[in-house]
């Protein structure tokens, strides 16, 4: 009975600790109400220079700011010369790899300009 519970604590935790609620990452590409991040830093959790980018979808529920917490416009982020880091705060904790067509931002704060 104990080890069955241990089973299952350990597989909570574990399948918990898979899930992402925010993660930071360079603007690549930026189309309608997708963002185009990398999140390689997040999926890997290692040194690799494996790539991964991450297709954010926007809503109308989503916020956007700057820095300073100021709103900004999808526009305003097509404006930026190159790429945008950005830290990305999702609606719910996601697997980012296993559902790459959920991931939905809550908001996307731009770290530098």
């Amino acid at each position: 009975m104990r080890e069955t519970i241990l089973i299952v604590v350990l597989t909570v935790l574990l399948v918990g600790c898979s899930n992402t609620k925010t993660f930071t990452g360079n603007v690549y590409k930026i189309q309608d109400q997708l963002l185009t991040v990398d999140c390689s830093d997040e999926v890997n959790h290692t040194q690799d220079d494996w790539g991964y980018d991450c297709p954010v979808q926007l809503t109308s529920e989503t916020s956007l700011v700057d820095h300073d917490q100021q709103p900004i416009t999808v526009q305003d982020l097509e404006k930026t010369k190159g790429y945008v880091k950005v830290e990305v705060t999702l609606v719910s904790p996601t697997n980012l790899m296993e559902n790459s067509d959920d991931i939905i931002a809550k908001q996307v704060k731009v770290i530098n300009e």
